[in-house]
């Protein structure tokens, strides 16, 4: 899974590539957030919680213009907002 570092924080996007529908995982994430991270050189628990309000409108803006066909997969989901989910470290 493609994940996305940004501004520090750590984030994975629920695009399906522009299906209609939310990605399974994302639907498995909300009713367990509890994950295991596992990126390059690192492995730790985290929680997933989905952005929202301008928080959401941020990243997802600049992770757009980082990796335009994220935009694509917007314009095939019709009116399904992408979910962007941040992973933060399990304390």
């Amino acid at each position: 899974m493609m994940y996305v570092r940004e501004q520090g924080r750590l984030f994975v996007i629920a695009s399906n590539n522009g299906a209609a529908v939310d990605p399974a995982w994302y639907r498995n994430l909300l009713a367990d957030p509890h994950v295991t991270v596992e990126v390059p050189g690192d492995e730790f628990p985290a929680t997933a919680t989905p952005l929202e309000g301008d928080d959401y409108a941020g990243v997802w803006t600049r992770v757009k213009e980082k990796f335009p066909f994220f935009a694509e997969h917007e314009k095939r989901a019709g009116d399904r907002k992408i979910p962007v989910v941040a992973l933060a470290k399990a304390e």
